[in-house]
């Protein structure tokens, strides 16, 4: 009798022995796995943020590009083999002149064909294009704008305005002008002119537009009459550096000057 308590006895301390051993294995174990769940979450998290960001396809607000492209296909229908051929291959140069604010400008070649693009920044449904397309082989020569709808306006091909009333086009003859007249003076080539329709409400018979870019500006006046006729007035001036020109452009393009100076 004495035998088998002490059997028992013996038994049952073996067996909370072994479920001690067994809770203290448990816990161990446990202890393991959330030891190597946080290391694999820390070597996740270091990981991912290492991770580059991947970079959405986005459009640009102002995309060169896509208004050249729309103007070559204007080119290819209306003007056929004059037009530059498709395919061709195009190299891209930032034209920007440094320092200048509020505007862009790119050049695009292939072969002996040219396109230059300005325009200004501002907001992407305000953007307008001045692309001017030349090839000095051919003497092929067009101008014209491209909006934020790719809807574009032909101001000059062959060097003839195509438009009845084109203060663009006087104002390139007078740009040019004084490029050749004032050199550094005048305003350097491939500004990106923003324009601003100023005709005063209820004005009959006349039309007014500004042209800014930096410190620029240029206001351009004339009279709604025959192409044949049309003259306008421009004035030019700088408020940095003081400059102020005034003359008239006539309908063949003739720059005639009226003041220089302060």
């Amino acid at each position: 009798m004495s035998s088998v308590m002490q059997s028992s006895h013996l038994n049952r301390r073996k067996t909370g022995k072994g479920v001690q051993e067994m809770k203290g294995k448990m816990v161990y174990l446990g202890i393991l796995l959330l030891v190597s769940a946080l290391a694999i979450s820390g070597c996740s998290g270091a990981s991912s943020a290492l991770e580059p960001t991947p970079a959405g396809q986005l459009s640009r607000p102002s995309d060169p590009v896509a208004a050249r492209d729309a103007v070559l296909a204007y080119l290819t229908e209306s003007y056929g083999s004059e037009a530059p051929v498709a395919g061709l291959v195009w190299i891209e140069a930032h034209t920007k002149p440094e320092g200048l604010v509020g505007g862009e400008s790119y050049e695009y070649t292939a072969g002996d064909w040219l396109i230059a693009v300005s325009y200004p920044v501002v907001a992407p449904e305000s953007v307008v294009y001045t692309i001017a397309v030349s090839n000095a082989t051919t003497g092929f020569r067009w101008e014209g704008r491209v909006d934020a709808q790719r809807q574009g306006t032909e101001t000059s091909f062959g060097g003839q305005s195509s438009r009845p009333s084109d203060p663009v086009g006087a104002r390139d003859a007078v740009l040019t002008y004084l490029a050749k007249k004032y050199g550094s003076e005048a305003p350097v080539a491939g500004l990106a002119w923003a324009e601003t329709h100023t005709k005063p409400e209820g004005l009959v018979g006349g039309d007014s537009y500004e042209y800014t870019a930096g410190d620029w500006l240029i206001a351009v006046s004339y009279p709604v009459v025959a192409p044949e006729n049309v003259v306008y007035t421009i004035a030019v001036s700088n408020a940095t550096t003081s400059f102020r020109w005034e003359g008239r452009v006539d309908a063949q393009g003739q720059v005639t000057e009226a003041s220089f100076g302060g």
